[in-house]
């Protein structure tokens, strides 16, 4: 099994390849593998999902020059047992149907870019998030 799989879609928008590390765990040896696979395929960034609980895989991403880009929170709720705000309200969802985006949309895309772990990236060309 590979230990990354390449992004096309990031690659061509960035414009120099780019990974993502697959396995959340990963030894100092692995993710040393890894790295020398991808520096062999021109892979120049890569970014990793890594299980932020695992010592040793935090450890190893911070030996290979890695950093903290982003955290990923997920929120569960019950809904059994759920209040609900919007009873007795009429609620509507529709299908954004147009072949491109709305001027709207696209200014909504560029704002919620400042938060993005491309934006945190001092790697990343300067302006790349508000294209």
């Amino acid at each position: 099994m590979n230990s990354y799989q390449a992004l096309d879609w990031d690659s061509e928008f960035f414009g120099f390849p780019v990974a993502r590390i697959l396995p959340a765990r990963m030894s100092r040896e692995e993710l040393e593998e890894a790295i020398a696979s991808m520096k062999q395929r021109g892979i120049g960034l890569a970014y990793w999902a890594s299980d932020p609980y695992d010592e040793a895989s935090q450890k190893a991403a911070r030996e290979h020059g890695g950093f903290l880009a982003d955290r990923k929170v997920t929120y569960v709720i019950d809904l059994g047992h759920a209040a609900d705000p919007v009873a007795g309200k009429d609620w509507i969802a529709e299908e954004y149907g147009a072949p491109v985006p709305c001027g709207e949309l696209e200014a909504l895309a560029i704002r919620a870019g400042t938060y993005s772990r491309f934006k945190a990236d001092p790697r990343m060309p300067e302006g790349k998030c508000a294209e």
